[in-house]
């Protein structure tokens, strides 16, 4: 199993390719193209009419530094109530998508919308929104990934509460997926998104299964907030996780989403922050395959 990381902050503050140069540095095998975290100077690349020179550029400093890019994380909000919004945010995504697929990509994460307190409409209107990337998917050959999610309700006086939505359990993540084509989506489980509803990863994971789910969120928190910590920083217990994704031949790559465990180092220890990442990172690999292993022992 491969092991990845989101370019996110790293790029925030070293840009796309220090962050490249970071990631490999600290041991990984491959990375999330992140575009909802890009700083200026780079999003004005991605979005203008040199997005292949700068994709190329990308490549080449990917050979480099023998990385490959495994997933991407197209930019968020997907869509607002606001209709030139929408417009100009589906031209982005889909230059994402291209984008992304130029780098290698195989999937590309896109947050579905809450519309409707009803799940019919919900998912009615979600299908809708994810089938008009299917062009996209066909040219760019690429995949869209639903990822689980929630809301957050802003009315409290005083406390933010976590709002699940009808794409945030994995029963109802599994019945959404089966209404989509599954040879141009997938689904990305991020395993910190379940523990804030209640819902332990390791169930989750098996609920999807192999046949689902192919991208992960790897991150951990106190199950009260959307932490995207390092696993050991949090309450989930990893050694259930990793027998999960064994117990279901999970084929996928093993991909942070940690940002947050990142967030106060300083510059000139950022590479030894990633690295302890990387190291973690690879652990966990170790057990997931070891319980493979296991698993097909006693075949």
């Amino acid at each position: 199993m491969l092991l990845s990381t989101q370019t996110s902050i790293i790029a925030q503050r070293f840009g796309v390719e220090g962050a490249l140069r970071c990631i490999a540095k600290a041991g990984f095998d491959c990375f999330d193209m992140t575009f909802l975290e890009l700083r200026e100077d780079d999003e004005q690349r991605v979005y203008s009419d040199e997005y292949m020179e700068f994709a190329q550029e990308l490549k080449k400093l990917m050979n480099e530094l023998h990385i490959s890019c495994n997933q991407a994380h197209a930019h968020i909000p997907s869509e607002t109530e606001d209709e030139e919004y929408n417009k100009d945010s589906y031209w982005r995504i889909c230059r994402e998508m291209e984008f992304a697929a130029i780098l290698g990509a195989k999937v590309i994460i896109i947050h579905a919308n809450h519309v409707s307190d009803y799940k019919e409409e919900e998912f009615d209107y979600n299908v809708k929104f994810y089938n008009q990337f299917i062009p996209c998917c066909k040219q760019f050959g690429i995949k869209v990934a639903v990822e689980n999610g929630y809301l957050i309700d802003e009315h409290q006086k005083y406390v933010k509460h976590i709002v699940p939505t009808y794409l945030s359990f994995s029963e109802d993540m599994a019945e959404f997926y089966d209404r989509l084509d599954s040879r141009y989506f997938t689904v990305c489980l991020d395993l910190g998104h379940s523990t804030l509803l209640g819902e332990e990863p390791q169930k989750a994971i098996r609920v999807l299964g192999s046949e689902r789910l192919h991208a992960l969120h790897i991150q951990d928190n106190d199950y009260y907030r959307d932490g995207h910590l390092i696993p050991y920083l949090g309450n989930i217990c990893w050694d259930e996780v990793c027998k999960a994704l064994a117990d279901i031949n999970y084929d996928g790559e093993f991909t942070f989403e940690t940002h947050h465990f990142l967030d106060n180092f300083p510059n000139d220890f950022y590479d030894e922050a990633v690295g302890f990442m990387g190291k973690v990172g690879r652990y966990l690999v170790r057990k997931v395959e070891t319980y493979k292993k296991n698993n097909g022992s006693r075949i």
